[in-house]
């Protein structure tokens, strides 16, 4: 846990022991979000060390949070597409403000995972989620670095939007558990079952 009176040396202890990234939480229906502007300074210390920081909100929440997200000096890693609502236009306010996110912010990736929990449709397919996955990796696909600059989470839905990304993208970073699986051929992913 790292909270805003955490001191240099047990920062220090952290990143010795291989810490390297925080998840500040602004889920309202599950903790009460610490405010952005005490997170601030655990943010610019963090940035010192070249950590990450992953932010895990819900799409009606980001107008509140936008500048404060927008002006974190690391990578910020957005938890599950920024939980866009499925049921509302892909074109719509909410998901176009997160997708402005990352297009005028070059430090900030998303994971693309858990159709599980925002899909109202559900499995197999999730084909309420697709739309909103697909729009996320066409916004950040990118020729200027070695990988397309987003995460998928490799579990069992991820395989879902794993192959959705791998349909589209020249080369991709899956992230399952501690270790960074790369791949130089996504279509490969296709072929999963």
């Amino acid at each position: 846990m790292v909270s805003p009176d955490i001191s240099d040396a047990e920062l220090a202890e952290m990143h010795s022991a291989g810490v390297r990234g925080v998840r500040f939480n602004f889920v309202k229906r599950l903790v009460n979000p610490v405010p952005p502007e005490v997170l601030k300074s655990v943010a610019e210390r963090i940035a010192k060390l070249g950590w990450h920081i992953i932010i895990y909100f819900e799409a009606p929440d980001l107008p509140e949070y936008y500048d404060f997200f927008a002006s974190l000096n690391t990578v910020v890693v957005v938890d599950h597409m920024g939980r866009p609502d499925c049921s509302k236009p892909i074109d719509g306010e909410e998901f176009e403000l997160f997708l402005k996110l990352l297009r005028e912010n070059d430090n900030c990736w998303t994971k693309v995972t858990c159709p599980e929990r925002l899909s109202l449709q559900g499995p197999p397919s999730y084909d309420d989620f697709v739309p909103f996955a697909a729009r996320v990796v066409d916004v950040c696909m990118t020729t200027e670095v070695d990988y397309d600059p987003f995460v998928i989470g490799a579990q069992s839905s991820g395989v879902c939007a794993s192959r959705m990304a791998a349909s589209r993208c020249k080369r991709i970073a899956v992230v399952e558990e501690l270790s960074l699986i790369h791949i130089s051929e996504p279509t490969r992913l296709l072929s999963i079952s």
